[in-house]
């Protein structure tokens, strides 16, 4: 078992907020990821107009690129089409020494729409779940064919959010791996636990985002579009739990079943802020810390109960 501790730069950068990205450069942003002792961080719209400079800026602070988000618009394009978007998105990321893909298909997508609520997201028939399955397996196999680890990430505002549209992609698509994020199934009122539970040995990736939970009952009972939702600061970082402890969620239970099921992968810090706001710096270290102490703690629960168990079987 390796976990290896990453961060989004959404905490400092935004893909779906572009006026956020002219608020930080790439530089500050790698800078204060490692200065806070993350390993890696994952590929964002900015980073990608440095591209070519990209290795250097990271190599020179001692991280390395996790992987990188790839919009599918399988009910858009032809096939023949997606693979070629995917190929450059590929190529992009091997240049770069990763071999992540994180996957989400954008058909009809309105979490970047800043006027329409989520409510308004694309809800597929059943020829139409049919013709998204598809195209996600023959993507997965030319992913896989070129060496890559694939992980769904279901997302507020498009075609895969709710928990019963996980479950099934999950079945639809068997070589598809998934990426758990508690903040956005939070935000659709899926059951966490249960359905990484379900699908414990496909979880590829995980992002560690919290929610405020106060601020997540007003934008659901508004219909808030996601933007504005996130500019009212439903997401935050674990840790962040409020001044009596009981407004975010609580990871414990999550970080002790990854660890017991051995997960080998990232964890990573990820929360779309206002960095002018939310501080970037003392945000990110906070989640880095919190996590350390829960997989630390995890870890020897995990040897204590291999101890019990040996103890256990040296009586029989």
């Amino acid at each position: 078992m390796t976990i290896r501790l990453g961060v989004s730069p959404l905490s400092w950068v935004n893909s779906d907020i572009p006026e956020f990205a002219a608020l930080v450069s790439v530089e500050h942003c790698l800078s204060e990821a490692a200065f806070i002792g993350y390993e890696g961080i994952e590929l964002e719209d900015p980073f990608r107009k440095r591209i070519e400079e990209l290795p250097t800026l990271l190599r020179s602070r001692g991280l390395c690129l996790i992987g990188g988000w790839h919009s599918s618009f399988l009910l858009e394009h032809s096939i023949e089409e997606e693979k070629a978007n995917l190929k450059k998105h590929l190529d992009t990321l091997k240049k770069q020494g990763s071999y992540l893909l994180i996957l989400a298909d954008c058909t009809g997508a309105v979490h970047r729409d800043p006027n329409k609520g989520l409510s308004e997201r694309p809800i597929l028939n059943e020829s139409q779940w049919e013709q998204l399955c598809s195209g996600i397996n023959e993507l997965v196999d030319f992913a896989h064919s070129e060496g890559f680890k694939t992980a769904y990430h279901p997302h507020m505002g498009t075609v895969v959010q709710s928990e019963s549209d996980i479950d099934r992609l999950m079945e639809s698509c068997k070589n598809l791996g998934l990426l758990i994020d508690p903040g956005h199934l939070a935000y659709a009122q899926a059951d966490i636990l249960a359905l990484a539970q379900r699908h414990l040995h496909r979880i590829q990736h995980v992002h560690f985002k919290n929610v405020r939970k106060p601020i997540l009952e007003l934008v659901l009972a508004s219909d808030s579009p996601f933007v504005p939702a996130i500019k009212k600061g439903v997401f935050t970082v674990p840790g962040d739990d409020g001044i009596n402890g009981d407004e975010g969620l609580d990871f414990r239970p999550l970080v002790q079943m990854l660890v017991e099921a051995a997960y080998d992968g990232w964890f990573v810090v990820e929360a779309e802020q206002d960095p002018r706001v939310a501080n970037p710096l003392l945000y990110a270290r906070l989640g880095y810390y919190t996590l350390k102490q829960l997989i630390s703690q995890a870890s020897l629960q995990r040897e204590s109960t291999a101890v019990t168990l040996s103890k256990k079987l040296s009586k029989i």
